[in-house]
């Protein structure tokens, strides 16, 4: 069986091999600011980095420890008033078909309606295997599910 450090992250277009998923990751956000033309950030110390494109603000989060990538874009504040069963009714059947992998969740603190993607890297992966992102496996991971 292997571990973790065993793992091989390569991007697929290019072929260059990574030695850890943030890596990989800080490796594609450079790559889309290059192409998108804006100054993106790196992932920061504990594995986060927000991207904005106009007035979208995607904040991506790889878990490292739990072998997973998170993306989470706010969609709008949860009306005060209004048919709310109608909304989370709504919201339920998008996450069911419309969004496919992604599903949409409420941030009681913020109030907030979020889209939120959640995949995995492998947590035991052999030298001779290649990881290839993105790609969204079912998680396999334990202590940390999406």
């Amino acid at each position: 069986m292997s571990n973790d450090s065993d793992a091989t992250y390569a991007d697929r277009a290019s072929g260059r091999v990574f030695e850890d998923a943030r890596t990989m990751v800080d490796a594609y956000l450079q790559r889309f600011s290059e192409r998108a033309g804006t100054n993106l950030q790196p992932l920061d110390d504990s594995g986060y980095t927000t991207v904005r494109k106009g007035s979208a603000v995607v904040g991506i989060n790889v878990l490292e420890d739990h072998g997973v990538l998170l993306i989470l874009a706010p969609v709008m504040k949860v009306p005060k008033a209004g048919n709310h069963e109608k909304l989370f009714r709504r919201l339920l059947e998008l996450s069911f078909i419309t969004t496919a992998d992604a599903a949409f969740a409420i941030d009681e603190q913020k109030e907030e309606v979020f889209v939120r993607l959640c995949g995995g890297f492998p947590a035991s992966i052999t030298r001779n295997s290649r990881i290839w992102w993105p790609r969204w496996p079912k998680l396999r991971t334990s202590g940390m599910t999406c």
